[in-house]
């Protein structure tokens, strides 16, 4: 079976890999998502039943707890979790890019493998494929520097606690369709973190299944010359 099959069954087969994992993520993170409005639609129809009570000291003491609750649910639960997806998600994606750009190396005969590089992670990949011969300009013509820039995001949330820096501030104009600014929101000391949105992980998984076939469908072209 000559490299251009082989490489072209191996595109196939990780990018439908790919997109089964990532409707599988967006359909948890929907799923939460739907239960944590639930709750918090649970919360609000008791907040309406407390405020009925005629014992002040009574209202506040449960109504105080209540509040307890809700912040949870309202505030701390949906970034965690929307944080940890995201960094989920991009440890999958970079390993799925890093399989990938070997396997292009192994088929064009390089001796070169991502962990002979350099550079790290995504930056390493893109750095490995154009070595075997891909054109640095499917990169330009893909959604790569977007995938770049969110790749910052995810440094922070991992390795800052999610604190933005100068870099993500100067970024986050570009991209709140994905993260939400601190004057889009009211939680206080949250002011300097990077908050997604409830929609950014199913747009994140879109952004990477678009690189990822753009980057592969173009490695599969190149194998056959």
């Amino acid at each position: 079976m000559d490299h251009f099959i082989v490489g072209k069954m191996h595109f196939r087969i990780a990018r439908h890999s790919l997109r089964s994992t990532f409707d599988q993520v967006v359909d948890m993170s929907d799923e939460v998502e739907r239960m944590i409005a639930l709750r918090v639609n649970a919360l609000e129809a008791k907040a309406d039943e407390y405020r009925k009570i005629e014992d002040e000291e009574c209202r506040e003491h449960r109504m105080e707890s209540l509040y307890e609750d809700f912040v949870v649910y309202d505030r701390e639960w949906p970034h965690l979790m929307r944080r940890s997806q995201m960094l989920s998600i991009c440890s999958y994606f970079e390993h799925q890019l890093v399989v990938f750009a070997d396997r292009f190396a192994k088929v064009t005969e390089s001796k070169f493998q991502v962990r002979d590089l350099r550079d790290r992670g995504i930056r390493a990949c893109r750095k490995l494929m154009i070595k075997c011969g891909l054109e640095e300009d499917v990169f330009k013509q893909s959604r790569w520097d977007e995938l770049i820039d969110l790749y910052q995001f995810r440094n922070r949330i991992a390795h800052a606690g999610g604190d933005f820096d100068k870099d993500t501030r100067k970024l986050l104009p570009k991209y709140t369709k994905l993260f939400i600014p601190p004057e889009g929101h009211d939680i206080s000391y949250a002011k300097d973190q990077i908050l997604l949105r409830k929609n950014a992980i199913r747009e994140i998984c879109e952004l990477m299944y678009e690189v990822f076939n753009a980057v592969g469908t173009a490695c599969s072209e190149h194998w056959r010359t």
